[in-house]
């Protein structure tokens, strides 16, 4: 399967308890037709990274469109 690119945009905390992270990574995703808003910590996403590495084959690759417009 082939899809476009997204982005992963690092965000500030903004209602930050004492134990939280200082920012984190947010994405908003879409799964067929429902929209989901996500966000991860440093960690989580270095955890996928080094998952994606492990597991190359798993991976998406770009489309024709993704080369294009991205």
């Amino acid at each position: 399967m082939k899809t476009r690119i997204g982005n992963l945009v690092k965000v500030e905390n903004q209602n930050k308890k004492s134990r939280e992270n200082q920012c984190y990574y947010s994405v908003i995703l879409k799964d067929r037709n429902v929209i989901t808003k996500l966000i991860f910590t440093e960690a989580e996403i270095h955890s996928a990274y080094d998952r994606a590495i492990r597991n190359a084959e798993d991976c998406l690759d770009r489309s024709l469109v993704s080369y294009i417009l991205d």
